[in-house]
């Protein structure tokens, strides 16, 4: 019987299927993988609990990168193409270990690598050499690991044949899919960066070259999510990059910095710290978009709701997603880093959702603001082992300062806010006596910095920002933007001046 290949494409293209249960299919597969690996390489042995976090990871950047490769082969959605692929490759990944029991007598799984040289000089010549050769004389690569790449090589050819019809990139097409392969196959050896992963200070785990690549592996994922979004619908990642070019993300990223900045952390966890904040971010966010909408009709044009840029279902999925990946990326952190993220998530729901939705009431929702704070400074100073204690003044000063201060970002949303009523204080005492206690609020917010951290150096310049900040927030056009800019300067000063 002649098989109509076309169509069948096509009807897999066009298979009604959600972001939570593609997302299901996929990591129910790598975690079949996972396990009947364990269960045959190690007789029975029960999988451990970091080879199922490095096996999600490695499996599912993987797959990306063969969708947007296919795609970009393709010239197809990117959507149809996930929806194609997904089938192979969770045929594929299954059978591997299943074929090599069938065969092999005894067998690993590794990557390719010279293991008689140390990891941050990889011999090049050896990985050149099992491009080359299709990895021939590697015991630790397998038959089924041949096999599966020679079969998804075949498919994403006939299918870049079927869509395409073009010659030169049927022949391109298994060569690219060989290559990625490859790529993921010995990516140990392009991310060892010399020593760094020796500086990526994680004493307390047990092992640190797994966390610390594993880390490299989200930060490919988080990367190719940003691409395969931009290429399924570019207003809904220019929606994203929008909401995190904003004045309030950058606060809670100086404060995550500032953080790693005093606890003396490296550069590369300081970069993980920034990637999990901007993905905490952007979760917060949507919740707040999710349960705002009333009063984001009036005030919050940028609301990714009201302004059509998302569904509700795809905001749910989405702050599902940079909450679970955020926790992925605290792992690679610290025990104190998964913990700390936890409760951002869970004030920043407190802060939302109903029925708590502790942001109606005054002077507790700007505290849980604070804290949110706070708790970004923590993560960035707890992202590793440090020799420094805790700063405890700088915890206060950040409580106290911030839950005077943060009231004036209610005076642009004193609309959306007297509507759904939050009672903030322009909405308890009219927009223009509020204006004039949040300008004092501001003021003493800025006159405490010095006392609470005890630098006596940073008393003239709190008067001289307290006291501008003051007479922007007093004027009755005043732009936030202004406000943050005196923000930033005057966050600058303090550990200069500390």
């Amino acid at each position: 019987m002649d098989i109509n290949w076309q169509k069948y494409i096509k009807n897999l293209e066009d298979a009604k299927i959600g972001l939570p249960v593609f997302l299901l299919l996929l990591t129910s597969t790598i975690l079949i993988r996972n396990v009947l690996e364990t269960l045959i390489t190690d007789a029975g042995a029960f999988i451990p609990i970091e080879d199922i976090q490095h096996a999600q990871l490695f499996f599912l950047a993987a797959f990306i990168s063969s969708v947007l490769l296919i795609t970009y082969l393709a010239k197809e959605r990117v959507d149809k193409v996930s929806k194609v692929v997904l089938p192979a490759y969770t045929i594929m990944v299954i059978l591997v270990p299943i074929i090599d029991r069938i065969f092999l007598q005894d067998f690993r799984y590794a990557y390719i690598y010279d293991f008689g040289v140390p990891l941050s000089t990889p011999n090049w010549s050896l990985i050149a050499r099992a491009y080359v050769t299709f990895c021939a004389g590697l015991q630790y690569i397998t038959l089924g690991q041949r096999l599966a790449v020679i079969v998804l090589a075949s498919f994403a050819t006939f299918y870049i044949f079927v869509k395409t019809n073009s010659t030169i990139k049927t022949l391109i097409t298994p060569f690219a899919v060989y290559t990625l392969a490859f790529f993921y196959s010995s990516y140990f050896n392009f991310f060892s960066f010399g020593n760094l992963y020796q500086t990526f200070r994680l004493d307390h785990f047990p092992s640190i070259e797994w966390i610390y690549f594993n880390s490299i592996l989200l930060i490919l994922i988080v990367i190719q999510l940003l691409v395969w979004l931009f290429l399924y619908n570019r207003s809904k990642f220019i929606g994203l990059v929008k909401n995190l070019a904003v004045n309030r993300s950058i606060h809670y990223l100086a404060m995550a910095g500032f953080g790693a900045f005093l606890a003396g952390q490296g550069a590369y966890t300081i970069l993980v710290v920034l990637i999990c904040i901007i993905l905490l971010w952007q979760a917060a966010a949507a919740i707040n978009d999710l349960n705002d909408v009333v009063s984001d009709k009036i005030s919050k044009k940028g609301n990714l709701l009201v302004n059509g840029t998302f569904t509700r279902k795809e905001l749910k999925g989405l702050a599902l997603l940079c909450s679970l990946l955020a926790l992925f990326f605290a792992t690679t952190l610290s025990y104190a880093a998964i913990l700390i993220v936890l409760m951002i998530i869970g004030v920043s729901a407190m802060y939302s959702i109903p029925p708590l939705r502790l942001k109606k009431y005054p002077i507790v929702s700007i505290f849980m603001i604070a804290l949110g704070a706070l708790l970004a400074f923590s993560l960035g100073f707890y992202s590793g082992i440090t020799e420094n204690s805790f700063p405890t003044n700088f915890a206060y000063g950040i409580l106290v300062c911030f839950t005077l201060a943060f009231n004036t970002k209610d005076l642009k949303d004193y609309e959306g806010d007297k509507a759904n009523e939050i009672w903030s204080i322009p909405v308890i005492f009219g927009l223009k006596r509020g204006r004039m206690i949040i300008a004092v609020l501001d003021l003493v917010a800025f006159l405490l910095v010095p006392f609470v951290l005890g630098v006596n150096n940073l008393i003239i310049p709190s008067i001289i920002f307290g006291v501008a900040t003051s007479l922007i927030v007093l004027r009755e056009k005043s732009k936030e933007w202004q406000i943050f800019l005196l923000y930033f300067l005057f966050l600058l000063l303090v550990p200069i001046l500390s």
